[in-house]
Order: C-alpha cells, then sequence, then structure tokens
C-alpha cells in the first residue's frame, strides 16, 4: 500500500494550520491510509537536524532561519532524503512554501494554503514595528528583499499541483487575481471544526454578561480597535464585560490601554483556557467578536456559532463565508464605530440571539465540520492517489 505525506507548518506552536492538520491526519489515518508528517521546526537542539527514523510518522527537519527563501530551501534539502519512502503528497501551510520539498524534487502533489504571500505580506508588513530592531526588523528586510522570488517560486508551485485547495472565497479570489489560475481549479474546502466538542452546553462561568474573544493578542487581530469599540459599548451597556481568552506579544499594550481609557475592570483578559473549556465560554457570551485586519477564513467564528452564539467580524476577508443575516454582522475593518454599533445591535436583539442559538450549530455541521473537511479531502486522495 502507498504512503501519505503531509508537509506542514511547524506543530507544537497552535494555530488553525496545526488543527487542521491534525484533524486531517488523525482522521485518514483512522480510514487506514498510512499517514506521515514532516515539518520545518525551531525547536532544535542544533541548527540543522532530522528527528525520527524510516517508520516514524513524525518527522522533524530544524531548518530556523529569519528568511523564508532560506528556510524552506534548507528544509527542501533535509527532507530529500526522505520523499522516496513515500508515493502521496500533500503540503499545507499559510502559504505554499510546505509543497517546495514536493516541487523540487519532482513529486505529485496537493497543495493547501490560506492565502497568497503577496496578500499576507501586506498584512504582516503593514503591523510590523519595525522600529524596535532585532530580528523583526533582520527578518522583515530579509523577506522584503526576496519576495520577488519567493513570489516567482509560489506561481511555478500552485501550477505544478495536482490540486489547489483553499478554506475561504477570498483566498481562493487572491490566487486567482496573482496568479491567473481559473476558478475551476481551485478546491474550496473550509476549515473544520470539531462539531462534537463545539456545541451548546450549559456553563457554571460566573463572568456575568459578556462579548468574548478567542485567540492570539497579536496586531493582525487589532484588538486595540476591538477595546476603543467596546469603550464605546461600556457607555450604553455598563454591565457588559469584555472577555480575552490567549496570549501574545500585544497584552501588555492592551491592558495599558484599557487602563487609560477607564474600562480595565470591564476589560478581562484570562490568558490561555484549556482547550476543553473553550465551549463554556462560547456557550456563555451575548456575542462573539473578530477584529482582525485580515483573515484567510476565520475558524473561531464558526467555533462560536456551532456553540449557538452570533457574531460580528470585520470585513476581512475569510469571514465573509460565514459571517451572513442568520448568524452575525460584518463591520468595517479598523472602524471602532462601525463595529461598537454592530455589538450593540445584536446584544439589543434578544430574538436575533436566540434564532442563532438553533441555527448556528446546524450551519456550522452542514458546511465546516470536521467529517466533512475530512472526507472531501479522502475523496481527493483517492482520485489523485488510487494507490493509497
Amino acid at each position: 500500500m502507498a504512503r501519505l505525506l503531509i508537509s506542514a507548518q511547524s506543530l507544537g506552536l497552535g494555530g488553525g494550520n496545526e488543527t487542521l492538520t491534525k484533524t486531517l491526519y488523525e482522521f485518514v489515518s483512522k480510514e487506514g491510509v498510512d499517514c506521515t508528517l514532516i515539518y520545518p521546526t525551531n525547536i532544535i537542539p542544533n541548527l540543522f537536524f532530522e528527528e525520527g527514523d524510516k517508520n516514524s510518522k513524525d518527522i522533524r527537519i530544524g531548518t530556523y532561519n529569519p528568511s523564508l527563501l532560506l528556510n524552506f530551501s534548507f528544509y527542501s534539502l533535509l527532507a530529500k532524503s526522505r520523499l522516496d519512502d513515500f508515493a502521496a503528497f500533500h503540503g499545507i501551510g499559510g502559504q505554499n512554501l510546505e509543497c517546495m520539498p514536493f516541487y523540487l524534487w519532482n513529486k505529485r502533489y496537493i497543495c493547501t494554503v490560506g492565502t497568497t504571500l503577496l496578500e499576507e505580506w501586506r498584512t504582516v508588513f503593514s503591523m510590523t514595528d519595525f522600529s524596535r530592531g532585532g530580528t523583526a526588523y533582520f527578518s522583515g528586510l530579509l523577506n522584503q528583499a526576496t519576495l520577488p522570488v519567493l513570489r516567482k517560486l509560489e506561481g511555478r508551485i500552485f501550477r505544478s499541483s495536482e490540486a489547489i485547495c483553499t478554506g475561504s472565497t477570498y483566498a481562493s479570489g487572491c490566487i486567482q487575481k496573482e496568479f491567473g489560475i481559473k476558478d475551476s481549479d481551485i478546491k474550496i474546502i473550509p476549515p473544520p471544526v470539531d462539531t462534537n466538542h463545539f456545541k451548546p452546553v450549559q456553563s457554571d462561568l460566573d463572568l456575568g454578561r459578556f462579548v468574548l474573544y478567542v485567540g492570539r493578542l497579536c496586531p493582525r487581530k487589532d484588538l486595540k480597535t476591538l477595546i476603543n469599540a467596546f469603550y464605546r459599548v461600556q457607555k450604553k451597556e455598563k454591565d457588559l464585560s469584555l472577555v480575552l481568552i490567549g496570549k501574545g506579544p500585544e497584552e501588555k499594550r492592551l491592558k495599558d490601554l484599557a487602563k487609560s481609557l477607564g474600562i480595565s475592570s470591564k476589560v478581562l483578559f484570562l490568558g490561555k483556557v484549556d482547550y476543553g473549556s473553550l465551549p463554556e465560554y462560547y456557550s456563555s457570551a451575548e456575542l462573539f467578536v473578530l477584529t482582525s485586519k485580515q483573515e484567510g477564513f476565520g475558524i473561531v467564528l464558526a467555533e462560536a456559532l456551532a456553540c449557538g452564539t452570533p457574531v460580528v467580524s470585520t470585513d476581512c476577508g475569510g469571514p465573509r463565508d460565514i459571517v451572513n443575516d442568520r448568524t452575525g454582522i460584518l463591520s468595517k475593518t479598523g472602524d471602532p464605530k462601525s463595529i461598537s454599533d454592530d455589538i450593540l445591535t445584536i446584544v439589543g436583539d434578544r430574538r436575533f440571539s436566540r434564532r442563532v442559538r438553533t441555527y448556528g450549530p446546524s450551519f456550522v455541521k452542514r458546511n465546516f465540520s470536521s467529517r466533512v473537511y475530512c472526507s472531501r479531502y479522502l475523496e481527493l486522495y483517492k482520485e489523485l492517489f488510487p494507490d493509497l
């Protein structure tokens, strides 16, 4: 029987790509597919290394470098010796560089991406504080200088793949626009939500009425705008709190902002919460809010809806496939007034919230469940690699 190799982003750091990679790996393994994961990592005992013997299901390649081009070039060189043990290949990443080993060494592969390098770079570059110097500054300069080369490589990787998959209409549009690839050549397979885990549950939380955010506290999520929006909400909804679940580099700045606005007692930073407890927080919230500058999909929105909670999200790309007039409201990106108005609209409409409590879980189960996601990839594997 042929073996499948999945090349993924560095595992062990969390995030949406790690969730969908592990979900797919576990599902296809249970379906009898002989599947192995391979990925670059910066958790390294030395600069370059391989870890995992020939029969390992988890191969780590230590290749960390602040330049994307150098990092994935080294990754591809070190991964080469492993590829001949496999007949089917699948790269999963924010962009398509996880497929670089398969492209360089002429393997047949499926390419799954969150968005394009240019779209990602526009977002990252606009939010990086280069005045701080250090790694961010050095990495930014290297990647900016090599971006034209990376984009040429990206186009070749897309065109050489057996199938291009992405999670949203927005991401598909980016690929079509930048590389002239036809809509019919791109498969939209939204990321998975574990609907056995994320569902409406009874709660013993003692938080009163609250609006919820779950995710990293980082510039991409634009939580400064969320806190400024909540400051406006507080003027009309005095008993409402904002609960932030997650950690990240912006935590201190955000706490300082809440304090300067005089709402620090109403903005609760809970840090990292156990995965098993998340449905309780989602189910208890009056509303879930995402204020990102850019999202390839927005999996936390789907998790909230699976728990029956309405959502407000900035119109930042991927959320357009999730947020509609039966699930919530899309707000203007970076606009505290627009976001605060939309939060007030939903928390003031009890009938709408009750309808989402019923409609949200069925909507997610029908469109974004783990089974739907994994079954589509399993069908694709069998179509392209019938020996699996």
